[in-house]
């Protein structure tokens, strides 16, 4: 298997165009996939929690991974963020580390990783929940997520130690409605419909980056410029002048469409030929899998029948990522979500209570 090497840059866009390279260099079965991060300088967060997520489900899968870093300031970020500390937790004797050309285990690198000189850091962030790995299969019922996201506050958060931390109060009060609110949504999501999946597996990863003037000339060189952006952050730009909580949620498995598309047929009669969303909106063409996504922010589209939903205690009005769109009405949050080949963004910050945050549907 040949060495899958990122771009100097690892940013989100990069990643974006090109992530179907990056996953073919891991294995379906038990094959090995080597990846070199010894010259990357950058690393975005949606190709971090990628990689982590790939690399524990290649290993879970009995496949192997051999991750090779070098003194770089990508390697800097693995530490700070957790991602070293959760593939040791996670256990993997089939991966291997290599600092180097040092085989080294994931405790013992974050030993002597202080001792080490690595490049400075360029950007002012406070990691306020590192890497995770979930396994939703642990999670049989609804309440049990919503015990872990607010243990997930109260442990790495929590009141007393985002004063300590000098995070602003109006970034508390949002951080208290995503733990509350919209993170369960997403973990409770991956519970439900993909229960079926032998593995199932979800990763998170929650900072908050701070502005600070002193990093700014060195921070350009960490950003691409507005045309290299992703939608989301072109859409949000003005926002990042200002501290802002960036957070990360991957899952694996069938897409949203494919999950949809699956409980349409294992439910439609045989007179009914062609999917529709509760509205009535054809799905079909080269064009249905974003119609499908788009369905589920703007029509409350499901793919659980009712009775499935008392039978879990949902909501029967307020479903999965249609619920997200609503809550994040009148906040200063908003998301992306990416499903397949397709992806939508969500922006708040409407003044009218009557109105509901835009959804937009970004290219193929």
């Amino acid at each position: 298997m040949p060495t899958y090497q990122p771009p100097e840059n690892w940013f989100d866009i990069a990643w974006e165009t090109s992530r179907h390279e990056f996953l073919d260099h891991f294995p379906p079965g038990r094959g090995q996939a080597i990846l070199s991060l010894e010259k990357c300088n950058w690393i975005d967060l949606q190709p971090l929690i990628d990689l982590l997520l790939q690399t524990v489900l290649c290993c879970r899968k009995g496949g192997s991974v051999i991750l090779r870093l070098g003194r770089t300031r990508v390697t800097r970020f693995l530490v700070d963020s957790g991602f070293i500390a959760c593939l040791e937790e996670q256990k993997l004797p089939r991966l291997k580390l290599v600092f180097e050309g040092r085989p080294v285990s994931p405790a013992s690198f974050i030993e002597t990783i202080h001792q080490i000189a690595l490049p400075a850091k360029i950007l002012d962030f406070l990691t306020l929940v590192p890497c995770q790995v979930l396994d939703a299969k642990m999670l049989e019922i609804r309440d049990r997520v919503f015990r872990l996201c607010h243990g997930f506050y109260d442990q790495y958060i929590g009141d007393d130690k985002a004063r300590a931390a000098r995070i602003p109060v109006p970034i508390i009060y949002e951080l208290k409605s995503f733990f509350q609110s919209v993170l369960p949504e997403l973990i409770d999501n991956v519970r439900l419909h993909k229960r079926d999946q032998p593995i199932n597996l979800c990763a998170l990863y929650i900072r908050l980056r701070r502005r600070d003037e002193q990093l700014y000339g060195a921070r350009r060189h960490a950003e691409p410029s507005s045309k290299h952006l992703t939608p989301l952050k072109r859409q949000t730009l003005a926002l990042w002048q200002n501290d802002i909580v960036e957070a990360v949620f991957f899952d694996t498995g069938m897409t949203i469409q494919e999950s949809w598309q699956a409980s349409w047929k294992a439910k439609a009669s045989p007179q009914s030929l062609v999917p529709k969303l509760p509205s009535g909106k054809r799905v079909d063409g080269h064009n249905a899998d974003s119609i499908i996504l788009e369905g589920v922010f703007t029509e409350n589209a499901s793919s659980l029948s009712p009775e499935e939903r008392l039978l879990q205690h949902l909501p029967l009005r307020l479903t999965g990522l249609h619920s997200l769109r609503q809550t994040i009405h009148g906040s200063l949050w908003s998301f992306s979500v990416r499903s397949g080949e397709n992806s939508v963004i969500v922006l708040s910050g409407s003044e009218d209570q009557d109105m509901l945050p835009l959804v937009k549907r970004e290219g193929r």
